[in-house]
């Protein structure tokens, strides 16, 4: 059975998916969103950070004459895969950040009731 810690964070997480691969974008608490999604800091944190796995990725499709097999997740092949795959990239920054705004307007209509 997950631990309390497991479920709090499966709660916060949803997969995406993108050009035919799925990531699972775990959104930040609202601690680490203020740090890591502050004005100038560098979107690699946030997917270095926001990004818990992938499926339908493969050795190949990160590496010309790759294997075939699934790759093993990594945030730090990730960042460096994505970063030379706009659509990617993008589409991870605009989820995460479409969850944190989803998260704070809940909250918002929480306090205005």
């Amino acid at each position: 059975m997950p631990t309390l810690i497991e479920r709090l964070r499966a709660a916060r997480e949803q997969w995406t998916t993108v050009e035919g691969h799925s990531f699972l974008i775990r959104r930040p608490t609202a601690y680490e969103a203020a740090h890591l999604m502050g004005r100038g800091n560098d979107d690699t944190a946030v997917v270095r950070t926001c990004v818990v796995a992938w499926r339908d990725v493969r050795e190949l499709d990160i590496v010309p004459g790759g294997d075939d097999a699934p790759a093993a997740f990594s945030p730090d092949v990730l960042v460096e895969w994505a970063q030379d795959r706009p659509a990617i990239w993008n589409h991870i920054i605009g989820e995460v950040t479409r969850l944190v705004a989803e998260y704070f307007n809940a909250g918002e209509a929480v306090e205005k009731k």
